[in-house]
């Protein structure tokens, strides 16, 4: 059973264009996690934002073995397909019990703003090229809702069934270690290691990051445990009378949010409560800041805790109502 309702064919709202998104905003974000939520929940490989109502060009696409590794799209847009196809059972939550082959390329390259805002160019290669074709187009409302979805898993479609009851949860832990990180401005310039402390937009580049996400959905409620580390660095200082090296130390951060759907748990199909949701949230919850210091050992006033991250801890309510 999905978290936030899906769109059902004939909807005219499958048929109808989705608007751009002109920046990434922390409600785009909001709707991205919901999106995963409902894609977990069903479960399946990828959604729309179109599907569940929001007529914006989002899209969200896991097709990981481990799950937690959802690419968040923004203004998809495939810029190659390869000639080779290939051929898939599909299915789609709009056309529940429906399922059809469905002939993709069997690689593209998408185009998309990512969480950061950023431009970013990702080859995505067998299920995930299948997801991301269907997807683009139905985040973009080009799509009648038939052919966007997952294939099978673990015996049901991505449409899921109402009368699973079983939970549904994820878990995934990724380590990275950048091995290189050189930058040559000019074909005669110098060289800047920047995991060797040169800098050249102001910050640090540590060679360990991690991140961590995890989640639990069942029957309206749910809970959604993400970590982010960042490892040790360094930035040389500029060798000017008074300048140092700073020391970066490492930092780990955990966020949780509990959220109910009002509407699903108290089995509310119409009137306010439905698509009504309530979310406790717990952001940085060890109130964990990073720590800079000189040669010295001391803490420049620049980079005091408090003055690097002001807020600290949040503890919230989210109250939102899907219309």
């Amino acid at each position: 059973m999905t978290v936030r309702p899906v769109l059902h064919w004939p909807d005219k709202r499958l048929r109808t264009p989705a608007a751009d998104v002109a920046e990434i905003t922390d409600d785009v974000r909001a709707i991205w996690d919901d999106m995963i939520d409902v894609m977990e929940a069903m479960p399946g490989v990828g959604l729309a934002a179109v599907q569940i109502g929001v007529m914006q060009r989002l899209a969200v696409v896991d097709a990981s073995d481990t799950r937690g590794k959802a690419v968040r799209m923004a203004n998809p847009e495939v810029l190659h397909a390869s000639v080779q196809p290939r051929e898939h059972e599909e299915a789609s939550p709009c056309l529940p019990g429906v399922s059809a082959k469905i002939t993709r390329p069997r690689a593209v390259t998408v185009r998309f703003l990512n969480e950061a805002g950023e431009i970013d160019p990702e080859k995505l290669a067998a299920l995930r090229a299948r997801m991301c074709s269907a997807e683009g187009a139905q985040a973009s409302g080009e799509g009648s809702g038939r052919g966007s979805g997952g294939r099978r898993r673990g015996g049901g479609m991505f449409g899921g069934n109402p009368e699973d009851t079983r939970a549904r949860y994820f878990l995934s832990l990724n380590h990275n270690i950048t091995l290189e990180n050189e930058v040559l401005l000019s074909q005669n310039g110098p060289l800047f290691d920047q995991l060797d402390g040169d800098g050249l937009a102001g910050g640090a580049i540590p060679r360990h990051t991690a991140r961590l996400e995890g989640g639990i959905f069942k029957q309206g409620y749910g809970l959604r445990l993400s970590g982010n580390y960042i490892g040790e660095a360094r930035l040389n200082g500029s060798g000017l009378p008074g300048s140092s090296d700073l020391f970066y130390g490492d930092l780990a951060t955990f966020d949780i949010r509990v959220f109910a759907d009002l509407g699903q748990v108290l089995k509310k199909e119409e009137g306010w409560l439905d698509s009504f949701r309530v979310s406790f949230r717990v952001d940085n919850v060890f109130d964990a800041r990073r720590r800079v210091e000189d040669e010295n050992g001391v803490v420049p006033d620049a980079f005091q805790p408090f003055r690097i991250d002001p807020t600290g801890r949040y503890i919230g309510v989210d109250l939102r109502k899907a219309f």
